[in-house]
Protein backbone atom coordinates (compact mmCIF):
# COMPACT_ATOMS: atom_id res chain seq x y z
CA UNK A 1 0.00 0.00 0.00
CA UNK A 2 1.59 3.21 -0.94
CA UNK A 3 -0.77 5.49 -0.54
CA UNK A 4 -4.79 5.99 1.57
CA UNK A 5 -7.17 7.17 1.10
CA UNK A 6 -8.24 10.51 2.84
CA UNK A 7 -11.33 11.85 1.47
CA UNK A 8 -14.02 12.45 -1.71
CA UNK A 9 -15.94 15.06 -3.23
CA UNK A 10 -17.59 15.74 -6.19
CA UNK A 11 -19.41 19.05 -8.39
CA UNK A 12 -22.42 18.68 -10.18
CA UNK A 13 -23.66 21.30 -12.62
CA UNK A 14 -27.00 21.91 -11.14
CA UNK A 15 -26.45 20.61 -7.92
CA UNK A 16 -22.89 21.92 -6.68
CA UNK A 17 -22.79 24.26 -9.30
CA UNK A 18 -24.63 26.44 -11.84
CA UNK A 19 -25.45 24.18 -14.58
CA UNK A 20 -28.87 22.27 -16.17
CA UNK A 21 -30.07 19.03 -15.76
CA UNK A 22 -31.37 17.94 -19.60
CA UNK A 23 -33.52 15.08 -19.94
CA UNK A 24 -34.10 13.10 -22.97
CA UNK A 25 -37.28 14.67 -24.48
CA UNK A 26 -35.42 17.95 -24.38
CA UNK A 27 -32.22 16.93 -26.03
CA UNK A 28 -33.43 15.41 -28.47
CA UNK A 29 -35.44 18.45 -29.16
CA UNK A 30 -32.47 20.63 -29.13
CA UNK A 31 -30.42 18.76 -31.00
CA UNK A 32 -33.77 18.51 -33.91
CA UNK A 33 -33.21 22.03 -33.72
CA UNK A 34 -29.89 21.87 -34.67
CA UNK A 35 -30.45 19.12 -37.80
CA UNK A 36 -32.80 21.82 -39.16
CA UNK A 37 -30.41 24.77 -38.91
CA UNK A 38 -27.63 22.66 -40.63
CA UNK A 39 -30.50 21.54 -43.30
CA UNK A 40 -30.06 25.40 -43.83
CA UNK A 41 -26.68 25.91 -44.11
CA UNK A 42 -25.32 22.50 -44.71
CA UNK A 43 -27.58 20.92 -47.26
CA UNK A 44 -24.88 18.16 -48.46
CA UNK A 45 -24.34 17.32 -44.95
CA UNK A 46 -27.22 14.16 -43.98
CA UNK A 47 -28.51 14.61 -39.95
CA UNK A 48 -30.82 12.03 -39.11
CA UNK A 49 -33.33 13.14 -36.90
CA UNK A 50 -32.80 12.41 -32.83
CA UNK A 51 -35.11 9.79 -31.23
CA UNK A 52 -35.91 10.82 -27.48
CA UNK A 53 -35.92 6.98 -26.42
CA UNK A 54 -32.54 6.12 -27.88
CA UNK A 55 -30.21 6.98 -25.35
CA UNK A 56 -32.51 5.08 -22.70
CA UNK A 57 -33.17 2.02 -24.62
CA UNK A 58 -29.46 1.59 -25.65
CA UNK A 59 -27.52 3.45 -22.89
CA UNK A 60 -29.34 3.13 -20.39
CA UNK A 61 -29.16 6.79 -20.21
CA UNK A 62 -32.24 9.35 -18.92
CA UNK A 63 -30.83 12.51 -18.36
CA UNK A 64 -27.22 14.40 -18.16
CA UNK A 65 -25.49 17.74 -16.49
CA UNK A 66 -24.70 20.47 -18.62
CA UNK A 67 -22.28 23.09 -17.05
CA UNK A 68 -23.32 26.65 -16.83
CA UNK A 69 -21.52 28.62 -19.83
CA UNK A 70 -20.03 31.35 -17.38
CA UNK A 71 -18.12 28.44 -15.75
CA UNK A 72 -15.47 26.22 -16.86
CA UNK A 73 -13.63 22.87 -16.52
CA UNK A 74 -11.12 24.95 -13.81
CA UNK A 75 -14.80 25.84 -11.34
CA UNK A 76 -15.55 22.02 -11.67
CA UNK A 77 -12.52 21.22 -10.54
CA UNK A 78 -12.16 23.86 -7.66
CA UNK A 79 -15.52 23.03 -6.37
CA UNK A 80 -14.73 19.25 -6.68
CA UNK A 81 -11.60 19.65 -4.34
CA UNK A 82 -13.21 22.09 -2.06
CA UNK A 83 -15.81 19.49 -1.96
CA UNK A 84 -12.84 16.67 -1.05
CA UNK A 85 -10.66 18.84 1.20
CA UNK A 86 -14.50 19.03 3.39
CA UNK A 87 -14.88 15.60 3.45
CA UNK A 88 -10.91 14.86 4.48
CA UNK A 89 -10.60 17.15 7.12
CA UNK A 90 -6.87 17.63 6.05
CA UNK A 91 -6.23 22.05 5.12
CA UNK A 92 -5.07 23.19 1.94
CA UNK A 93 -1.01 23.79 3.36
CA UNK A 94 -0.87 19.74 4.06
CA UNK A 95 -1.16 19.11 -0.12
CA UNK A 96 2.25 18.51 -1.80
CA UNK A 97 1.03 17.72 -5.07
CA UNK A 98 -2.09 18.15 -7.44
CA UNK A 99 -3.02 15.98 -10.52
CA UNK A 100 -5.56 17.25 -12.78
CA UNK A 101 -7.31 15.03 -15.72
CA UNK A 102 -9.49 16.83 -18.35
CA UNK A 103 -9.83 16.32 -21.92
CA UNK A 104 -11.83 19.46 -22.08
CA UNK A 105 -9.49 22.33 -20.54
CA UNK A 106 -10.17 26.03 -20.99
CA UNK A 107 -7.11 26.45 -22.62
CA UNK A 108 -3.92 24.80 -23.55
CA UNK A 109 -1.64 27.08 -21.09
CA UNK A 110 -2.07 27.36 -18.26
CA UNK A 111 -2.76 23.97 -16.65
CA UNK A 112 -5.86 23.49 -15.26
CA UNK A 113 -3.89 22.04 -12.06
CA UNK A 114 -2.15 25.78 -11.71
CA UNK A 115 -5.32 27.32 -12.03
CA UNK A 116 -6.47 25.25 -9.23
CA UNK A 117 -3.31 25.55 -7.14
CA UNK A 118 -4.13 29.44 -7.23
CA UNK A 119 -8.05 29.19 -6.34
CA UNK A 120 -7.34 26.70 -3.51
CA UNK A 121 -4.60 29.07 -2.76
CA UNK A 122 -1.96 26.37 -2.34
CA UNK A 123 2.04 26.72 -1.10
CA UNK A 124 4.81 27.63 -3.51
CA UNK A 125 6.45 23.99 -3.14
CA UNK A 126 3.87 22.12 -4.56
CA UNK A 127 3.80 19.99 -7.81
CA UNK A 128 0.81 20.89 -10.24
CA UNK A 129 -0.01 19.36 -13.26
CA UNK A 130 -2.57 18.15 -15.94
CA UNK A 131 -2.80 14.75 -17.56
CA UNK A 132 -5.27 14.08 -20.69
CA UNK A 133 -6.18 10.38 -19.99
CA UNK A 134 -9.78 10.66 -20.89
CA UNK A 135 -11.61 8.30 -19.12
CA UNK A 136 -8.78 6.30 -17.26
CA UNK A 137 -7.88 9.52 -16.32
CA UNK A 138 -8.59 9.16 -12.33
CA UNK A 139 -6.76 5.70 -12.35
CA UNK A 140 -3.65 8.19 -14.21
CA UNK A 141 -4.33 10.44 -11.25
CA UNK A 142 -3.99 7.68 -8.56
CA UNK A 143 -0.61 5.89 -10.46
CA UNK A 144 0.72 9.88 -10.14
CA UNK A 145 -0.18 10.30 -6.58
CA UNK A 146 1.27 6.73 -5.44
CA UNK A 147 4.69 8.10 -5.84
CA UNK A 148 4.22 11.81 -4.37
CA UNK A 149 2.54 10.96 -1.26
CA UNK A 150 4.86 11.50 1.37
CA UNK A 151 7.43 13.30 -0.89
CA UNK A 152 6.96 16.45 0.30
CA UNK A 153 7.64 15.53 3.99
CA UNK A 154 6.19 19.24 5.01
CA UNK A 155 3.05 18.48 2.83
CA UNK A 156 2.74 14.75 2.39
CA UNK A 157 -0.93 14.73 1.08
CA UNK A 158 -1.85 14.76 -2.83
CA UNK A 159 -5.23 16.08 -4.06
CA UNK A 160 -6.27 14.13 -7.21
CA UNK A 161 -8.84 15.66 -9.32
CA UNK A 162 -11.02 14.39 -12.58
CA UNK A 163 -12.68 17.54 -14.11
CA UNK A 164 -14.72 17.24 -17.62
CA UNK A 165 -16.67 19.46 -19.28
CA UNK A 166 -17.56 17.11 -22.09
CA UNK A 167 -20.55 19.46 -23.33
CA UNK A 168 -17.98 21.91 -24.21
CA UNK A 169 -16.15 19.47 -26.92
CA UNK A 170 -19.76 17.29 -28.38
CA UNK A 171 -20.72 18.04 -31.46
CA UNK A 172 -25.22 18.71 -30.91
CA UNK A 173 -25.72 16.47 -34.40
CA UNK A 174 -23.58 13.65 -33.42
CA UNK A 175 -26.16 10.92 -32.21
CA UNK A 176 -23.44 8.34 -31.31
CA UNK A 177 -21.69 10.87 -28.29
CA UNK A 178 -23.84 13.74 -27.68
CA UNK A 179 -26.76 11.72 -26.07
CA UNK A 180 -23.95 9.63 -23.95
CA UNK A 181 -22.35 12.79 -21.82
CA UNK A 182 -22.35 15.03 -19.44
CA UNK A 183 -20.30 17.55 -17.40
CA UNK A 184 -19.08 16.68 -13.65
CA UNK A 185 -15.30 16.60 -11.80
CA UNK A 186 -14.96 14.09 -9.20
CA UNK A 187 -11.58 14.59 -6.42
CA UNK A 188 -10.35 12.58 -3.50
CA UNK A 189 -7.19 13.51 -1.08
CA UNK A 190 -4.78 11.00 -0.46
CA UNK A 191 -2.26 11.12 2.46
CA UNK A 192 0.86 7.98 3.93
CA UNK A 193 -0.35 4.66 4.51
CA UNK A 194 -1.25 4.35 8.30
CA UNK A 195 -3.20 1.15 7.44
CA UNK A 196 -4.47 -0.35 4.28
CA UNK A 197 -5.46 1.76 1.48
CA UNK A 198 -4.63 2.31 -1.96
CA UNK A 199 -2.80 -0.87 -3.74
CA UNK A 200 -0.47 -0.77 -7.09
CA UNK A 201 -2.43 1.26 -9.42
CA UNK A 202 -1.96 -0.97 -12.64
CA UNK A 203 -1.80 0.63 -15.92
CA UNK A 204 -1.62 -0.26 -19.46
CA UNK A 205 -2.02 1.69 -22.99
CA UNK A 206 -2.92 -0.03 -26.55
CA UNK A 207 -2.03 2.56 -28.35
CA UNK A 208 -3.18 0.60 -31.64
CA UNK A 209 -6.55 1.16 -31.22
CA UNK A 210 -6.34 5.06 -29.98
CA UNK A 211 -8.63 5.76 -33.34
CA UNK A 212 -11.37 4.35 -31.88
CA UNK A 213 -11.97 7.59 -29.72
CA UNK A 214 -11.20 11.10 -30.39
CA UNK A 215 -11.39 15.06 -30.27
CA UNK A 216 -10.32 16.11 -33.76
CA UNK A 217 -11.30 19.39 -35.58
CA UNK A 218 -14.56 18.99 -37.26
CA UNK A 219 -13.42 18.90 -41.06
CA UNK A 220 -14.59 21.58 -43.16
CA UNK A 221 -16.37 24.83 -43.38
CA UNK A 222 -19.70 23.85 -41.53
CA UNK A 223 -20.93 25.37 -38.23
CA UNK A 224 -20.38 23.11 -35.15
CA UNK A 225 -23.30 23.56 -32.84
CA UNK A 226 -23.15 23.10 -29.31
CA UNK A 227 -25.88 22.22 -26.64
CA UNK A 228 -25.30 25.11 -23.71
CA UNK A 229 -26.74 25.83 -20.41
CA UNK A 230 -27.21 29.55 -19.22
CA UNK A 231 -29.37 30.76 -16.01
CA UNK A 232 -31.23 27.59 -15.55
CA UNK A 233 -32.28 26.73 -19.60
CA UNK A 234 -30.31 25.06 -22.25
CA UNK A 235 -30.15 26.05 -25.90
CA UNK A 236 -28.15 25.57 -29.02
CA UNK A 237 -25.52 28.08 -29.79
CA UNK A 238 -22.70 27.70 -32.68
CA UNK A 239 -19.22 27.75 -31.26
CA UNK A 240 -17.55 30.34 -32.50
CA UNK A 241 -14.41 29.38 -30.56
CA UNK A 242 -12.42 25.78 -31.83
CA UNK A 243 -14.35 23.37 -33.90
CA UNK A 244 -13.40 20.55 -31.81
CA UNK A 245 -15.05 17.37 -31.32
CA UNK A 246 -15.60 13.93 -30.01
CA UNK A 247 -15.76 10.96 -32.31
CA UNK A 248 -16.37 7.64 -31.37
CA UNK A 249 -16.77 4.07 -33.03
CA UNK A 250 -18.97 3.20 -30.45
CA UNK A 251 -19.47 -1.07 -31.62
CA UNK A 252 -15.48 -1.40 -31.45
CA UNK A 253 -15.03 0.33 -28.24
CA UNK A 254 -17.85 -1.67 -26.64
CA UNK A 255 -16.34 -4.92 -28.11
CA UNK A 256 -12.89 -4.58 -26.93
CA UNK A 257 -13.68 -3.20 -23.61
CA UNK A 258 -15.79 -6.38 -22.93
CA UNK A 259 -13.22 -8.57 -24.16
CA UNK A 260 -9.75 -7.18 -22.59
CA UNK A 261 -10.68 -5.88 -19.50
CA UNK A 262 -12.37 -9.21 -17.57
CA UNK A 263 -9.18 -10.71 -17.91
CA UNK A 264 -6.70 -8.23 -17.05
CA UNK A 265 -8.95 -7.77 -13.55
CA UNK A 266 -9.07 -11.47 -13.35
CA UNK A 267 -5.01 -11.29 -13.23
CA UNK A 268 -4.73 -8.05 -11.17
CA UNK A 269 -6.86 -9.80 -8.17
CA UNK A 270 -4.60 -12.64 -8.62
CA UNK A 271 -1.64 -10.96 -7.79
CA UNK A 272 -2.87 -9.09 -5.51
CA UNK A 273 -4.08 -12.49 -4.08
CA UNK A 274 -8.08 -11.69 -3.62
CA UNK A 275 -10.63 -13.83 -4.80
CA UNK A 276 -13.03 -11.99 -6.93
CA UNK A 277 -15.64 -12.88 -4.34
CA UNK A 278 -14.07 -11.19 -1.58
CA UNK A 279 -14.02 -7.97 -3.22
CA UNK A 280 -17.26 -6.22 -2.06
CA UNK A 281 -17.61 -3.00 -5.05
CA UNK A 282 -16.72 -3.06 -8.54
CA UNK A 283 -16.67 1.00 -9.66
CA UNK A 284 -16.51 0.71 -13.41
CA UNK A 285 -16.08 3.67 -15.67
CA UNK A 286 -19.63 4.78 -16.88
CA UNK A 287 -19.48 4.56 -20.10
CA UNK A 288 -22.58 3.52 -21.03
CA UNK A 289 -25.36 0.87 -18.63
CA UNK A 290 -25.12 -1.68 -21.49
CA UNK A 291 -21.06 -2.17 -21.40
CA UNK A 292 -20.88 -2.09 -17.52
CA UNK A 293 -23.89 -5.27 -17.36
CA UNK A 294 -21.77 -6.92 -20.30
CA UNK A 295 -18.47 -6.33 -18.02
CA UNK A 296 -20.10 -7.84 -14.93
CA UNK A 297 -21.89 -10.57 -15.98
CA UNK A 298 -18.29 -11.75 -17.89
CA UNK A 299 -16.29 -11.05 -14.77
CA UNK A 300 -18.46 -12.01 -12.27
CA UNK A 301 -22.12 -13.57 -13.48
CA UNK A 302 -23.63 -10.17 -12.50
CA UNK A 303 -24.72 -6.52 -13.53
CA UNK A 304 -25.37 -3.51 -12.32
CA UNK A 305 -27.07 -3.72 -8.75
CA UNK A 306 -25.72 -3.87 -5.43
CA UNK A 307 -21.78 -4.89 -6.26
CA UNK A 308 -21.69 -3.06 -9.55
CA UNK A 309 -23.41 0.57 -8.74
CA UNK A 310 -24.02 2.84 -11.19
CA UNK A 311 -25.17 6.57 -11.91
CA UNK A 312 -24.72 6.73 -15.88
CA UNK A 313 -28.47 6.88 -15.56
CA UNK A 314 -28.71 10.00 -14.65
CA UNK A 315 -25.05 12.01 -15.16
CA UNK A 316 -24.37 10.13 -18.41
CA UNK A 317 -20.62 9.51 -18.90
CA UNK A 318 -18.60 11.94 -17.46
CA UNK A 319 -15.21 10.56 -19.05
CA UNK A 320 -12.56 10.65 -16.37
CA UNK A 321 -15.15 12.31 -13.43
CA UNK A 322 -16.91 9.01 -13.28
CA UNK A 323 -15.19 6.71 -11.42
CA UNK A 324 -13.99 9.41 -8.08
CA UNK A 325 -17.86 10.72 -8.65
CA UNK A 326 -18.98 7.13 -8.36
CA UNK A 327 -16.33 6.18 -5.59
CA UNK A 328 -17.39 9.55 -3.37
CA UNK A 329 -21.08 7.98 -3.78
CA UNK A 330 -20.62 4.76 -2.24
CA UNK A 331 -18.60 6.30 0.56
CA UNK A 332 -20.99 8.72 1.28
CA UNK A 333 -24.02 6.02 1.35
CA UNK A 334 -22.46 3.77 3.75
CA UNK A 335 -21.82 1.17 0.61
CA UNK A 336 -17.96 1.37 1.34
CA UNK A 337 -15.90 1.91 4.63
CA UNK A 338 -13.74 0.04 6.90
CA UNK A 339 -13.45 -3.16 6.04
CA UNK A 340 -14.83 -3.11 2.35
CA UNK A 341 -12.77 -3.77 -0.70
CA UNK A 342 -13.68 -1.64 -3.43
CA UNK A 343 -11.92 -2.50 -7.45
CA UNK A 344 -12.04 0.71 -9.63
CA UNK A 345 -11.12 -0.10 -13.30
CA UNK A 346 -11.15 2.54 -16.33
CA UNK A 347 -10.44 2.37 -19.88
CA UNK A 348 -10.58 5.64 -22.28
CA UNK A 349 -8.87 7.47 -25.09
CA UNK A 350 -5.68 6.19 -26.52
CA UNK A 351 -6.85 2.77 -25.37
CA UNK A 352 -5.51 3.99 -21.74
CA UNK A 353 -6.68 1.42 -19.19
CA UNK A 354 -6.31 1.46 -15.29
CA UNK A 355 -7.30 -0.40 -12.55
CA UNK A 356 -6.71 -0.97 -8.77
CA UNK A 357 -8.01 -1.95 -5.24
CA UNK A 358 -9.27 -0.13 -2.40
CA UNK A 359 -9.49 -1.01 1.16
CA UNK A 360 -11.97 1.27 3.22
Amino acid sequence: MKARLLGTGRALPGEDVAGYLLDNIELAALMNEVRERLAIEAPDQVVLPSDPEFPERRLGVKSRRILDSSLNVKDLAVAAARSAFEDSGVAAKSIGAVFVNTTTPYGLAPSTASAVHDALGLEEDVVAYDQSLGCNGSLGCMYAAEGAVGRNPNRPNVLTVSSEFMTSALDASDRTTMPVCGDGAGAAVYGPPEREGLSNVWMATRGSSAENITLYPVPGTRPVYRIRARDGKAYVEADTIHRYAMKMEGREVFKDMVRLLPPRIEAYAQRAGVDLDDIDLFLFHQANERMIDAMGQRLIGQGVGERIPAHVETLGNTSSATVPILLDQVRKNGSFGPGKRALLCAFGTGYSMGMTLLYG
